[in-house]
């Protein structure tokens, strides 16, 4: 018993507090499906556990799509269709006159703003400490420029800065 509620308090630890980055980190959905399936093999999460935190994602991913839309001054249909044509984020800012550096700090801006609020929501949820979530947020802040997590520092279609 005592080894099932260890693995289970582990793994929402995981989810808690190291996903929170692992959707820009580590090559998006894509890479939790595979973590999350491995984790199910072990025991370690629930199928419902998996399918709570993509739907949280998803959600997530859908409101970052708009505002990036909204940033660069489209609407999310007017950005897909832009994308579709494999232009990258700094690319289109420079069509609508953004500088691709301003659009990469107000888009760093919004990611931690969203960060502030899982991390409020988690607090108020009591699942860290007011101290555990100025901590992490103090250290996303300290990132060295250039680091793959670092806020602002998008990838994938779309968002990708370094191609």
């Amino acid at each position: 018993m005592k080894k099932t509620l260890t693995y289970t308090l582990l793994a929402a630890g995981i989810f808690a507090l190291a996903g929170i980055g692992i959707v820009s980190a580590d090559g998006g959905i894509d890479a939790f499906k595979v973590r999350s399936q491995q984790m199910l093999e072990k025991g370690i999460i629930t199928q419902e556990q998996i399918d709570e935190k993509m739907a949280r994602m998803e959600t997530h991913h859908a409101n970052m799509f708009e505002e990036r839309a909204s940033v660069l001054g489209l609407s999310a249909e007017e950005l897909k269709a832009e994308l579709a044509e494999d232009k990258t984020c700094p690319e289109i800012a420079g069509e609508q006159g953004i500088d691709p550096e301003e659009l990469r700090q107000q888009m760093g801006e919004l990611k931690l703003e969203h960060l502030q609020n899982r991390l409020d929501q988690m607090v108020t949820d009591g699942k860290i400490t007011q101290e555990q979530a100025d901590e992490k947020m103090a250290n996303i802040k300290e990132q060295p420029k250039g680091e793959p997590s670092r806020l602002g520092n998008f990838h994938g279609k779309g968002g990708k800065f370094n191609r």
